[in-house]
Order: C-alpha cells, then sequence, then structure tokens
C-alpha cells in the first residue's frame, strides 16, 4: 500500500516582477521539504494585488492549478506564526502566503505544514512559500457541495469547492 500525503493549498508570496523560474524553484523545494508532490496541489493562493503577476499566472497555467486571490484585509484577520511589519507596510497585511495557504485550505495554524519558506532566485528577487494540508472533511464538504450543486466554471468564484471536481481528498504519493 502506497503512503498517502495530504492534499495541499500553496500560499505564495513575491517581489513585483519575479521571474517565473523563480518561483517554480521556490514551489518545488518548498514541496521538497514537507515530502509531498506537485500531485498533491490543489490551489495556489495569494494577495489579489499579485492577480497580475505573469509569474503566478504562468505557474497556475503550467501546472493547470487555480489561484485563488484574497484582500489584503482578509489576509490581516488570519493569525499566522510569522507576521512581518515590512510586509504590512507595503501591501496592508503581515502575511500573504501563510495567510492565503491558510484560506485556501479553510483551516488554522495546526494545519501549516511549511510556515514561510523564503528564496532568492537568480534573477535577485524573493518568494516566500506556505504551505498548508486541507482538512479531509474540508474536501468532503467541498464534494457534497459540488455534488448537490453540479460542476461550475474553473474561475468562476472563490469558492475553493468550484475548482475540485475530480481532486481527491488525499493523493498518493509518487513513488520515486
Amino acid at each position: 500500500m502506497r503512503e498517502q500525503s495530504p492534499s495541499v493549498a500553496i500560499g505564495l508570496g513575491c517581489d513585483r516582477g519575479c521571474a517565473p523560474g523563480s518561483v517554480e524553484t521556490a514551489v518545488d523545494k518548498a514541496l521538497q521539504q514537507v515530502g509531498v508532490g506537485r500531485h498533491c496541489v490543489r490551489f495556489f493562493a495569494s494577495i489579489t494585488l499579485k492577480q497580475d503577476e505573469l509569474a503566478f499566472t504562468l505557474l497556475s497555467t503550467t501546472w493547470s492549478i487555480p489561484f485563488l486571490w484574497y484582500p489584503a484585509e482578509q489576509l490581516a484577520r488570519v493569525s499566522v506564526p510569522s507576521p512581518s511589519e515590512v510586509v504590512r507596510k507595503y501591501v496592508g497585511t503581515p502575511s500573504v502566503s501563510e495567510a492565503a495557504a491558510l484560506l485556501a485550505a479553510e483551516t488554522d495554524l495546526s494545519n501549516l505544514l511549511l510556515e514561510k519558506y523564503r528564496h532568492r532566485g537568480e534573477d535577485g528577487k524573493n518568494v516566500t512559500v506556505s504551505i498548508a494540508a486541507i482538512p479531509t472533511d474540508v474536501i468532503e464538504r467541498w464534494q457534497q457541495e459540488r455534488d448537490r450543486t453540479g460542476p461550475r466554471p474553473a474561475w468562476s468564484s472563490l469558492e475553493p469547492y468550484s475548482h475540485t471536481s475530480d481532486r481527491q481528498p488525499h493523493c498518493e504519493s509518487e513513488e520515486e
């Protein structure tokens, strides 16, 4: 029997204009740190100020994983282990990656697998990655809602269950 890995949501932050390769490298390294494969990622999430960030758009398209966007006010209400006054000064919330991961996974700190992984790309720009496990009961609720209402267009809303039509509560880890 293969070991089960959690389905996860990845929160991301980055310097403006960060290279797409830097973001992808940061995500891969962060996943490696928690022992979870790409196939377990259900959502990427970040602050609405980054909706036009090319690196995020390309990551979402390349991996075929939707992005969820949250306003600074909503992110600021999430309790996180590594708040930053510098981040608050520039974007209006003390956390982007940690708070976004927790919101996307609809969970709390108990399911935060990786607090804040920092990566400086070859372009000199910074990327932060946080990973939260999506609780099984949350995925089951999303699946029940989908079964009751039918599939929705992938980008129709910020409701995570609208993106889970073919996703399972847990994913099997890949054997290497």
